[in-house]
């Protein structure tokens, strides 16, 4: 008995991914009165997806600081390869699962999680504010986390990318147009940095954030508080785009202050 309702468990839970996919309007509307969400399936799908771009991430950039090590000594003459390199540079071959790294995936998911329950509250206060009071958090939250499919498959696909091409992804969404985050080769001479503008910075951390992956998330938004608060699709339309660029000014924030390019929620 106990096993059925478990294997019943599952296979709504998948029957509930594949309609976010192919028919997210009527599967978030079926959520919305749903007695159970089966949030934690994109939780542990986002969980896998991280830790597999994560590593693979890793092992990508070790390669290619080898590549660039092992180009900068093909350049040089016999004599400074003595003077400089008592061994040519060996390709290393240690594991991609190092702390360093499963700190950084460990931080991920932390924030991930963060992010859905700001989002959720969010959502909830501006879904009253328009005028629902049907809705609590919680279904709020759960809602949240199945629009984060897009960014569950994103990370899926950037890791099997990273996997076959050994090629880290050092600029994410349209950033690239105006700030290349690729290390620059090695060379004998040094040569200072160039430091983008601070509205280089500012806008690369803009760009940073789309991709279709962002539309896909704001679209599932947009019909998930509709169909769990029963608002117009004008007003959770308006709702969603207030908050997700309440997200986008405070993720500029570090980028405005010059710390960095920003982060992405």
């Amino acid at each position: 008995m106990e096993l059925g309702k478990r294997y019943d468990d599952v296979r709504c839970s998948l029957r509930v991914l594949l309609g976010v996919l192919l028919k997210p309007r009527s599967t978030l509307s079926y959520l919305s009165t749903a007695r159970r969400r089966w949030w934690w399936v994109v939780a542990l799908l986002m969980v896998a997806a991280l830790a597999a771009q994560g590593f693979s991430y890793s092992k990508a950039e070790l390669r290619f600081s080898f590549q660039r090590q092992l180009e900068y000594y093909e350049s040089l003459s016999v004599a400074e390869r003595q003077m400089m390199f008592p061994e040519p540079p060996v390709e290393p071959q240690a594991s991609t699962f190092t702390l360093s790294t499963a700190i950084g995936v460990g931080a991920k998911i932390v924030a991930t999680i963060a992010t859905w329950l700001v989002w959720a509250g969010l959502l909830y206060l501006a879904s009253t504010f328009l005028g629902q009071n049907r809705a609590g958090f919680g279904a709020f939250y759960g809602i949240v986390a199945w629009t984060w499919i897009p960014y569950v498959i994103r990370n899926a696909i950037q890791a099997i990318a990273m996997t076959l091409t050994g090629s880290a992804i050092y600029n994410q969404g349209l950033s690239g147009l105006v700030i290349d985050r690729t290390p620059v080769p090695i060379t004998p001479i040094w040569q200072p940095p160039i430091s983008p503008s601070a509205g280089d910075q500012v806008l690369a951390a803009f760009l940073a954030r789309f991709d279709v992956y962002v539309i896909w998330n704001l679209v599932l938004l947009v019909l998930g508080v509709a169909a769990l608060s029963h608002l117009s699709g004008k007003k959770a339309l308006l709702g969603t785009l207030v908050i997700w660029l309440l997200f986008t000014l405070l993720s500029l924030l570090p980028a405005l202050t010059g710390l960095n390019q920003g982060f992405r929620l």
